[in-house]
């Protein structure tokens, strides 16, 4: 049997979805992929049979040659695009779960759709895609959807690994959303909105960039789709908001800045939970207004969750879930999976839903 390659397979997100993988599926051959392969040991020993580590760098061409993959997770950048190319010229399926808005637009701007020769699934929108899946799964009882607002809770105590920064690095780059199904700039960290999470804490929220807010008015035709996070320390939070707002950020991208800048964002903690709540409006076959609250809590945070994600996406991509594989073509999470199945598997997996 051909094995799952995991690239990134021994990072924090990586370890995780091989770890979920081994558990589900006892027998799937598994090959944790990256530069240093030796890093992989320990987590070889856990994971037992079946499992193997192989050299894979993505920064050189043709960087999955001599593997023969049945598919691919990919859990690290994928910069110059290499694993990607590969997999699209040899006909592997990829989840790809690294890609925010630009570079994902960017992406798919290059890709001739039809000489694909299997599914692409791009999940890089929040927590591998499973933020837009409960999203879809909520509108399909309203008629019409008029708008969907994420709300994010990111713990400073939470794990994290170093690419889950990217998206935060660009604190002074405006980004487009869709506001009354039409698209207008918006710039990260502003208009807050006040909104209670789960555990009780209680802040604003500010806008962010994510996949989310590109591909949710495609698929669920919702007039107006927004993104906000904030942080569980207040202190954090404002000065972040201060580092962008007096122009301090702007001057902190330059590379020289880079370990600073990464300082300042990256301190994973041991673990928290992570928290999500959608706030969504529409109307019903009658008429009248609908709203809706959703939330989502992984109490293993948002490593588990992204990885979580990153399996079911797999299991519907290949039909490890029990039904058929996906055709060749570009999926995105909202998309590809089956949403019953999704919502059922991530409870399966500790994934509180209300």
């Amino acid at each position: 049997m051909q094995a799952i390659v995991i690239v990134g397979g021994y990072g924090v997100v990586g370890a995780q979805i091989a770890q979920i993988l081994r558990q589900s599926h006892g027998d799937l051959p598994l090959i944790l992929a990256g530069r240093n392969p030796n890093q992989a040991q320990a987590l070889l020993a856990e994971l037992g049979a079946h499992t193997s580590a192989a050299a894979v760098d993505v920064l050189k061409p043709n960087p999955l040659a001599g593997l023969q993959p049945r598919a691919i997770i990919n859990a690290v950048n994928d910069p110059h695009d290499y694993v990607l190319h590969e997999a699209v010229a040899r006909g592997i399926p990829l989840v790809d779960i690294t890609r925010w808005t630009a570079r994902l637009q960017h992406t798919l701007n290059g890709l001739d759709r039809a000489a694909l020769k299997a599914p692409l699934v791009f999940a890089s929108h929040w927590m591998a895609g499973l933020a837009s899946v409960v999203a879809v799964a909520a509108t399909q009882q309203l008629a019409h959807t008029e708008q969907l607002d994420l709300h994010v809770l990111f713990s400073l105590k939470d794990k994290a690994g170093p690419n889950s920064i990217e998206y935060m690095q660009h604190l002074t780059t405006p980004f487009t959303i869709t506001e009354k199904h039409q698209p207008r700039e918006v710039y990260p960290y502003t208009e807050p909105q006040t909104i209670t999470f789960p555990n009780g804490y209680r802040a604003k929220t500010y806008r962010f960039d994510t996949p989310d807010q590109w591909t949710l008015p495609q698929s669920t035709k919702a007039a107006s789709v927004s993104a906000r996070i904030t942080f569980d320390d207040r202190l954090t939070m404002g000065l972040l908001l201060g580092l962008a707002r007096s122009g301090v950020w702007k001057l902190l991208m330059h590379r020289r800045f880079d370990r600073l800048r990464h300082s300042l964002l990256y301190n994973p903690g041991k673990g928290a939970a992570h928290e999500l709540v959608w706030q969504i409006s529409g109307r019903d076959a009658a008429g009248n207004p609908q709203q809706l609250t959703k939330t989502i809590v992984d109490p293993q945070g948002q490593t588990h969750l992204t990885a979580v994600g990153a399996v079911i996406q797999l299991e519907t991509m290949v039909g490890l879930d029990g039904s058929p594989a996906l055709d060749a073509g570009i999926y995105f999470p909202e998309t590809a999976p089956k949403l019953a199945y999704a919502l059922e598997r991530m409870q399966q997996l500790g994934v509180e839903l209300n």
